[in-house]
């Protein structure tokens, strides 16, 4: 196991909304104590130990703003990948927010996945900050910025994380088609 797979790593993404500066400061670690981390009311009928290793991301957004300039989401597309060559692609987003895992002002990124049901699995994802161009009246999406992450199963533990890197395009163009099928309702630009 590296020092990166303990201790976890750490990317600042630069973005620019509106002619203002701003900054993504990503965090990731695997998790040493799934009951401190919250995994266990994620999960509750599963043994806290087996909920141990898997990945803890955080995403904040720094911007000098105030006001709706400051108004933004977050929408993740998870990609798993299995050992027999099947993958599955879903937007993760809550129900009552889609496509949005999160949103608000200066709205803060967290995602803690855990599967340890599964056997051989590469479970990745792009995370992308996006601004809706007139803060709500439309449902039009602009990305900002993104990262890339995830983590690798074998025999349903974890083997280690990825490695945590700024996205690039090709996963935005694959969020797109798979927003575009799950949320038809929504543009994406970019």
């Amino acid at each position: 196991m590296s020092d990166y797979e303990v201790t976890g790593a750490r990317l600042t993404v630069p973005f620019t909304s509106h002619g203002l500066e701003g900054s993504i400061e990503v965090g990731v670690h695997r998790n040493q104590d799934p009951v401190a981390s919250g995994h266990t009311r994620l999960l509750p009928d599963v043994e806290p130990l087996a909920l141990q290793g898997f990945p803890v991301v955080t995403a904040s957004v720094h911007l000098d703003a105030v006001g709706p300039a400051g108004v933004f989401g977050w929408v993740q597309l998870v990609t798993q990948r299995l050992e027999r060559g099947e993958i599955h692609r879903a937007v993760d987003a809550v129900d009552w927010m889609a496509p949005f895992c999160a949103f608000g002002y200066l709205p803060t990124f967290m995602d803690a996945p855990a599967n340890p049901g599964d056997r051989d699995v590469t479970w990745s994802a792009d995370t992308f900050l996006v601004q809706l161009p007139d803060v709500s009246r439309t449902r039009r999406l602009q990305p900002l910025g993104g990262f890339q992450w995830g983590y690798r199963l074998a025999g349903g533990r974890p083997a280690g994380l990825l490695p945590l890197r700024t996205a690039d395009a090709a996963g935005w163009r694959d969020l797109r088609v798979v927003l575009g099928r799950e949320h038809p309702g929504w543009q994406t630009e970019g």
